[in-house]
């Protein structure tokens, strides 16, 4: 057994700061280095959006429903019909507000 497997196996309990002398690295190193072939893997872009518009549309939507159905259902005990759905209305709409302000802001930034 050659490498960091057989060394690891000689030490009865390795701590965080084992690897920190020059003299542990050849031990990680392994003895038989050979020279592979680089793979050129196609990278998406950065600038590629994660998921689309539609979706984020959806996801949006349903958490801004359901960030107000749980506001107002916090605030109408305490507050009133009337109340308790005009906070819920509020929040809802923050949702949104932070939803497209985000896109603003990327719009602005990457040009």
């Amino acid at each position: 057994m050659r490498g960091w497997a057989a060394w690891h196996t000689c030490v009865p309990a390795p701590s965080l700061f084992a690897f920190v002398g020059i003299n542990n690295l050849e031990h990680i190193v392994t003895k038989n280095n050979k020279t592979k072939p680089k793979e050129q893997k196609e990278e998406k872009s950065l600038n590629q959006p994660w998921i689309s518009m539609r979706k984020g549309l959806i996801i949006i939507a349903i958490t801004s429903v359901a960030m107000a159905v749980l506001t107002a259902w916090q605030v109408i005990p305490s507050r009133g019909w009337v109340e308790g759905i005009l906070w819920g209305l509020l929040f809802g709409a923050l949702i949104w507000a932070i939803f497209f302000g985000n896109i603003l802001i990327n719009k602005l930034l990457r040009g």
